[in-house]
């Protein structure tokens, strides 16, 4: 195994596999340009939806299922 790599996959599966499930609140690490300190970002994604490959280099910190009041907010945010 690669040991530069920053996530391996199952993280990205797993998050996947609670995203499909319930949708989730995904906490991710981004890199800093230039080798700088990072930022948290934090994202939301509803039942279903698919995890963008390109987010295979970013940490995962953590990953949530939402409840149902956060799924009816973002249904209603989306509307």
């Amino acid at each position: 195994m690669n040991p530069d790599a920053q996530v391996p996959t199952p993280a990205i599966v797993k998050a996947q596999n609670v995203v499909d499930h319930f949708g989730a609140k995904i906490v991710l690490l981004v890199p800093g340009e230039g080798g700088g300190k990072g930022s948290q970002e934090t994202v939301y994604l509803n039942k279903g939806e698919i995890i963008p490959q390109d987010w295979k280099q970013l940490t995962f910190l953590s990953v949530t299922p939402l409840t149902r009041k956060q799924r009816r907010m973002l249904k209603n945010r989306l509307k």
